[in-house]
């Protein structure tokens, strides 16, 4: 057997190399990944395009790891970034860790050419130890998840008195209740250009909540549904808030709760350096699965203070799974 890498970008890839990589994404993950979503999510970033790092067999491909360049904030400064996706190899040629360090170096490499400082995702815990062996990579902190109960088809008129709980519950948090003063040092450059990519990538109806000093962004209809939800029970996530700040956090809660009187629970995924009003921090041990940010260093315009999640505004608009 010859095993052979390449790197390329999306632009560089062949239609039968894009035909392969959507199938191999649908035999490692199990859901579907239609080429037109696979040119969406890695040909209109903000540079045009992404990074594949590919693994042939005689010919065949069975594995890839992929990176998306998206531009931050870092401390004062506008740099490149990159998060990870799609980590596959096909489930016939696992076992060697060897291969999977070639895949993950040619990845960072190109990278790196392409002037990208720092590669990060939000990675389940398990592949995140696999991360850190194999890569080097360092965790940055854990990412929680929060809800808001809005109409709970169980409890009818009683979620009323369950709202007002959350908020008694949360006056005695330890987390500090004032406004935050917007602003992190690491955070995503939200021009209209990230926009117009993150919010194209799945054919979903993203909706927007105006509000007095900033937006939110949220979703009630999945591209891939989420696993364990009720089936009487109408999710919606908070996929962003911006500039995040306590009271826009608060009010857009309430905006949403307005627009959207069907819905039962309203979640954020992310980090949150305050008490949020009408969401409570969902216990750990519930946490299933317990995701962690963590990420490398590819250049040196970026240092340690990148792996404190204190310096982070980070959330579900940083990544591509909804």
């Amino acid at each position: 057997m010859a095993f052979e890498f390449q790197v390329k970008t999306t632009g560089e890839l062949t239609p039968a190399e894009i035909s392969q990589l959507t199938l191999l994404f649908g035999e490692v993950y199990g859901k579907p990944c239609p080429e037109s979503l696979f040119i969406r999510k890695f040909a209109r970033t903000c540079l045009g395009r992404s990074l594949h790092s590919l693994m042939f067999l005689d010919g065949e491909l069975v594995g890839a790891f992929s990176a998306i360049p998206v531009r931050y904030r870092f401390f004062g400064q506008s740099l490149l970034f990159a998060n990870t996706a799609d980590l596959m190899i096909s489930p016939r040629q696992r076992g060697s860790v060897l291969r999977l360090q070639t895949l993950a170096e040619g990845l960072y490499a190109a990278l790196a050419r392409e002037g990208v400082t720092f590669v990060f995702c939000c990675l389940r815990d398990e592949v995140f130890r696999v991360h850190r062996v194999v890569s080097d990579w360092r965790a940055i902190g854990k990412i929680h998840y929060y809800a808001a109960p809005f109409r709970l088809p169980w409890l009818g008129p009683a979620t009323t008195l369950l709202r007002g709980g959350v908020r008694l519950w949360n006056r005695f948090s330890s987390l500090p209740h004032g406004s935050s003063q917007g602003g992190f040092p690491i955070e995503k450059v939200n021009d209209q250009v990230f926009a117009d990519y993150r919010y194209q990538v799945f054919p979903t109806a993203y909706r927007n909540a105006l509000l007095a000093a900033g937006s939110a962004v949220y979703a009630t209809d999945f591209f891939y549904p989420i696993a364990g939800i009720p089936a009487n029970l109408r999710l919606g996530l908070l996929i962003d808030v911006f500039p995040l700040t306590k009271a826009n956090f608060d009010d857009a809660v309430a905006a949403i709760r307005k627009m959207e009187p069907q819905l039962g629970v309203l979640a954020y995924q992310g980090h949150l350096p305050f008490q949020p009003r009408d969401m409570i921090l969902v216990p750990a041990r519930f946490e299933e699965p317990s995701w962690t940010l963590s990420g490398r260093i590819l250049l040196p315009a970026v240092d340690a203070r990148v792996f404190d999640i204190a310096n982070w505004n980070i959330n579900l608009s940083n990544g591509d799974i909804v």
